[in-house]
């Protein structure tokens, strides 16, 4: 089944990459809040890396 496993080789990782940026897009709805509406983009920004760094990693690549 070499097809297969090109074609698995293929798709497989696009997957894993777009459940992270829609983590990510998620994660920034619980940062701009009521109380965060004024953060400006950088401070958004390593806000979104700081809490990123934090989380435990489940993946280890």
């Amino acid at each position: 089944f070499p097809t297969h496993a090109r074609l698995a080789l293929d798709i497989l990782p696009i997957a894993a990459a777009t459940v992270a940026v829609e983590s990510l897009f998620s994660h920034g709805k619980e940062v701009i809040t009521d109380r965060r509406s004024r953060l400006a983009p950088a401070t958004f920004e390593q806000v979104q890396c700081l809490e990123h760094s934090w989380k435990p990693k489940l993946i280890d690549y």
